[in-house]
């Protein structure tokens, strides 16, 4: 017996110092492969600090790390980082590296930063590769005998705590995404798979000009998808898809067809059909205080997503949304809002979008004393848009002080309308 230990003892102490040995034996390969490859693909500088290669991270895969990755623009953009990671790693099945066959198992972004511009000119930061030559005409090779180096087996995909900036500068908009996390898992070298799939954003700063249209936001997404990968087949499954608290339910399928068509067909409804929910979506009222808000109201959400996208044609989308009997509460304040209606109907249509038509058939409150409505339709966007439309009531803007906290705004004065409009751009 103290002989097998002892045997035992130097297999364990040979193994572990063959897994910390071998990756070294391919590390100058895979950094110069890997430095190959990037600078070949991409028109910008690409610079990173160091290639790890890991037995122990992903065991028992081989663990390809590079840290501190960053990618740079050129010209103008020369002096803004467009990409960088604390670290990219990529797991590999290690007998497959030996037999030069590679297979992928997973792909880890660690800490990834993208910073997306849209210059004056409209130049873009991200148009870093390079343009296609134009090669003669070539007989199809034949690929039935023909192995290739790389075969990917993924079976799971993460980002971990990413930042996405975007500022188009033509259009003054700015978008900035961080605690970006997303985690796919799943089986991609089968026919057909379960995909789990994990998303969240927290906090979301969504801006046009001095307007914040989303300010603290949070995004998550939850759902289980089945997938038949052979056939390019993917049905919604349980899901969840929630911005601050209104959460959606999709059911649906979206299959990969051919002549480069993405067909759709998803329906989308609320979960929780509360008006609060969809209260949050307001900047200026989601705040810290927004769980001690007081309201009441019926809230339906639903629509359809269906077509097939390709090129110029995107999927038509018919969404409805309604509020019966809203009010707004906050503690410690005399006056609220009551009477709160909405009545929207949207449709979209992806192949022609002239035939668009956006429908507020009611829009009413009551603040204090005073109630307030308005209606508005809009037809023929593209060609000549009509619209038909009015609002009807009084506003006393300092009453809002009354129900909202303002934070050191001060509002004053008297809104009294009684407007109706109804015609064509073209008029």
């Amino acid at each position: 017996m103290k002989k097998f230990f002892k045997v035992l003892t130097i297999v364990v102490i040979a193994i572990i110092l063959l897994m910390i040995a071998v990756p070294y034996f391919f590390k100058g390969e895979i950094l110069k492969e890997t430095k190959s490859v990037l600078n070949d693909n991409v028109e910008a500088e690409v610079e990173f600090t160091d290639l790890n290669l890991s037995l122990f991270k992903r065991f028992p895969n081989l663990n390809v790390g590079i840290e501190q990755l960053s990618i740079s623009g050129q010209d103008e953009f020369e002096k803004d980082t467009l990409v960088q990671f604390e670290s990219f790693d990529v797991a590999l099945n290690l007998f497959s590296v030996m037999s030069k066959n590679i297979q992928v198992n997973g792909i880890y972004l660690i800490k990834p930063e993208v910073n997306a511009i849209v210059a004056s000119d409209s130049s873009v930061n991200w148009d870093i590769m390079p343009p296609s030559e134009e090669k003669p005409e070539e007989e199809p090779e034949d690929t039935t005998t023909t192995s290739t180096d790389y075969r990917v087996q993924l079976k799971h995909f993460r980002i971990e705590d990413a930042k996405i900036t975007y500022n188009d500068r033509p259009a003054s908009m700015y978008a900035d995404l961080k605690g970006l996390n997303f985690d796919l898992s799943g089986d991609f070298g089968a026919d057909s798979t379960y995909l789990d799939v994990q998303m969240s954003i927290d906090p979301i700063l969504v801006k046009m000009g001095a307007v914040k249209y989303m300010n603290n936001a949070s995004f998550e997404f939850d759902a289980g998808i089945g997938a038949n990968i052979e056939e390019g087949k993917y049905h919604f499954l349980e899901n969840q898809l929630s911005l601050n608290e209104l959460q959606l339910n999709f059911d649906g399928l979206v299959q990969m067809a051919e002549n480069e068509k993405i067909n759709t067909d998803i329906r989308f409804t609320t979960n929780k059909p509360s008006f609060k929910d969809l209260l949050s979506l307001v900047p200026a009222i989601y705040k810290e205080d927004f769980k001690n808000i007081e309201t009441k109201g019926k809230l339906s959400l639903n629509g359809n997503l269906s077509g097939f996208y390709k090129g110029d044609t995107l999927p038509d989308l018919d969404a409805n949304l309604l509020v019966e009997n809203g009010m707004i509460s906050y503690p410690d304040f005399p006056k609220k809002i009551e009477n709160i209606s909405i009545s929207l109907q949207t449709f979209f249509n992806g192949r022609d979008k002239d035939k668009t038509v956006v429908n507020l058939e009611k829009f009413h409150w009551k603040l204090g004393e005073n109630p307030f409505e308005a209606s508005f339709k809009l037809r023929t966007p593209v060609s000549d848009p009509a619209i038909n439309g009015g609002l009807d009531g009084k506003i006393d803007l300092s009453t809002f002080a009354d129900v909202l906290p303002m934070e050191d705004t001060e509002l004053k004065g008297i809104v009294r309308s009684d407007l109706s409009m109804k015609g064509k751009m073209s008029m």
